[in-house]
């Protein structure tokens, strides 16, 4: 704040006072039209009147039976309502019926149009400071649902992912803020949405291994189990608008076989993911009846 502009302002306006070039607001004092900053605001100069008609003009007479009513209690929940409130509060509540009483009270005792007028803006003030006070309480209540710093995640259920390490995951479920994870060659996991948002990444067919295990949903027929080899990226693919998908054996319709020679399971733009432990073992079940084996070591098909 510019304090000295703000002083000399006040002196322009106290010497317009003094000389007769300025009006006086007879609702303002002349503290308040030289410092404006000072003034009252409205509500409160209608909440304080209204205490004042509490204290002057409202009697006992003429209560309703069993109602638990005292000025003394209006008048301290009406001095409350000056301070920074919360929400509004099951005290708040009977204070506020209380008062509209306590006006309707009044307007008996009113002697002209004026102290009717006041009432009605007592009236209307109350009524605007519950409205407010439950707007705020409902905003309170919905932030509270909303965890502080909720970081939104970037996968879905059924998603597969791959860490810093290129282990595959899927995604079990999200819970508050957590990833349930389940890892394609077993074990499971709970990380925090913030940290596998950061650090894991989805899983595509570049990130398959030599000896992983896939499948392939083709657009027509059945599904595709195989063990993968490499992606064909070079010589004459080097051009081509997706490489060819090599492989080392595959298991379509629980038939065995070996891949033949310049035979590619498909090609990089298909749906291919890696295969779960149900499919895995069945591969490897029928590579046995073939009379195969699987060298992990090595990556290669041994005859057994």
């Amino acid at each position: 704040m510019d304090y000295e502009k703000k002083y000399k302002e006040a002196l322009e306006r106290a010497k317009k006072i003094g000389t007769s070039k300025m009006s006086l607001d007879p609702t303002r004092t002349i503290v308040e039209q030289i410092f404006p900053e000072l003034a009252e605001s409205e509500d409160e100069k209608i909440r304080k009147d209204l205490i004042h008609w509490v204290k002057t003009n409202i009697s006992y007479e003429r209560m309703p039976v069993g109602m638990n009513y005292s000025n003394e209690c209006v008048i301290a929940w009406l001095e409350k309502q000056g301070e920074r409130k919360p929400s509004w509060s099951e005290e708040d509540e009977i204070g506020y019926n209380d008062a509209l009483f306590a006006i309707e009270k009044a307007r008996l005792v009113a002697k002209d149009e004026n102290d009717m007028g006041n009432l009605w803006f007592a009236e209307e003030w109350l009524k605007s400071l519950k409205g407010n006070r439950v707007a705020k309480k409902k905003i309170e209540k919905q932030d509270e649902r909303k965890p502080a710093n909720k970081v939104e995640p970037r996968f879905g259920v059924s998603d597969l992912v791959v860490d810093n390490s290129g282990y595959v995951w899927k995604i079990e479920g999200i819970l508050n803020q957590f990833y349930l994870l389940e890892g394609v060659e077993g074990g499971e996991s709970r990380l925090k949405i913030e940290q596998v948002n950061k650090d894991f990444h989805l899983w595509t067919i570049q990130d398959a291994k030599d000896g992983d295990v896939l499948v392939l949903f083709p657009p027509k027929g059945a599904e595709r189990l195989f063990i993968f080899k490499e992606i064909k990226n070079s010589g004459v693919f080097k051009n081509a608008a997706f490489y060819p998908v090599d492989f080392h054996c595959t298991l379509v319709k629980n038939v065995f076989r070996i891949k033949s020679e310049f035979e590619y399971i498909g090609e990089t733009n298909e749906n291919f993911a890696p295969a779960t432990k149900e499919q895995r073992e069945l591969l490897f079940s029928k590579m046995k009846e073939a009379g195969y084996g699987w060298n992990k070591e090595e990556c290669t098909l041994e005859k057994i």
